[in-house]
């Protein structure tokens, strides 16, 4: 179940008079083994989410808390070591609250008693990093332009391909795996440059092209004319675009993956520009003799390496639209 506004308004309006405490409550994800509720303060409107565990999923959670220091206008605490809580006490932040209150009570919902606490902090401390790092100022410029590509890969490759449920779901860079894209049976990495000339890709580490585990994998590249002004389409406008794209049903969890990925709406006016005019998209199938580095390929004690692809040596990797579109539909169907 994904918390949307509207729940949080619905609750909010319910009789103020019932239910008992200082705050209005709903379950979430009844068929879970796990206690999960969202809240409405009484008093002040203030909204809670809160993940019940048994006192024994609670050892090590001090020592975490002391790493985990709040975010501006968030509160994370635990209450008699039988509950963590997780508070908005600052209006602005609605939005983003909304959508990591959602992924929290999703990510507990598949957890198990002994191990929920630890499972909702990992993905907390994820969320912690982005809002610390996006805070008020909004994304960098990299990453504006990096969300932009992949949302055109969304928008002109999956969304048309899979279909809104599978697209949505399949985009799964917000969540910090290998590939921005995961499919049952292929996976794209997605790279957008605004080089003049944009002959070499950056890839960032060894695991971004590991077809390990994967199915088929593929390198997708979106090359950008990136300025202030000019007939470009900014990112909130692709925003916009691809959300009319999807419909009503899956807009929340689509939504959720933005805030994710540091787009957040109290910065929307920021993301007027720059604008970006897309000039050329490819697509290559990374595959046997495909130039890369691999987990396997390194030896061992080195990770996290970045280095450049160039570009002019992969023509026989080239995959064309019709090609990508068909296999992105039988991935989806596996």
């Amino acid at each position: 179940m994904t918390i949307t506004e509207a729940l949080w308004r619905e609750l909010d309006q319910e009789d103020r008079t019932s239910g008992s405490g200082g705050w209005l409550a709903r379950r979430l994800h009844p068929d879970s083994e796990q206690n999960i509720w969202i809240g409405v303060s009484r008093l002040d409107g203030r909204r809670r989410l809160t993940i019940g565990a048994p006192r024994s999923a609670f050892l090590k959670v001090p020592k975490r808390l002391r790493a985990l220091d709040d975010v501006a206008g968030i509160n994370l605490d635990v209450i008699s070591a039988s509950a963590l809580h997780v508070v908005l006490n600052s209006p602005d932040l609605a939005e983003p609250f909304t959508a990591l209150a959602s992924d929290l009570a999703q990510r507990a919902a598949k957890s198990t008693p002994a191990k929920v606490v630890d499972d909702v902090l990992d993905q907390y401390a994820l969320w912690r990093k982005m809002l610390k790092e996006v805070g008020r100022r909004g994304l960098s410029e990299g990453a504006r332009r990096g969300l932009f590509g992949e949302l055109y890969m969304l928008s002109h490759y999956l969304l048309p391909a899979v279909g809104a449920a599978d697209a949505v779901e399949a985009w799964t860079g917000p969540d910090g795996t290998n590939q921005d894209f995961q499919l049952p049976g292929c996976a794209v990495e997605t790279k957008c440059t605004a080089n003049r000339n944009p002959v070499t890709l950056t890839i960032n580490n060894e695991k971004q092209l590991d077809r390990a585990g994967a199915g088929r994998l593929f390198l997708s590249s979106v090359a950008v004319d990136e300025r202030q002004g000019g007939v470009g389409r900014s990112l909130r406008t692709i925003v916009e675009e691809v959300r009319d794209q999807i419909p009503v049903a899956f807009q929340a969890a689509f939504d959720q993956r933005l805030a994710k990925s540091g787009y957040l709406g109290i910065h929307a006016e920021k993301y007027d520009e720059p604008r970006y005019t897309v000039t050329d998209s490819e697509v290559w199938e990374v595959r046997s003799g495909f130039p890369c580095l691999t987990v396997e390929s390194i030896p061992a004690g080195i990770s996290e390496c970045t280095y450049k692809i160039d570009t002019r040596v992969l023509a026989e990797y080239a995959c064309d639209v019709e090609e990508f579109h068909s296999v992105l539909r039988s991935s989806s169907e596996q």
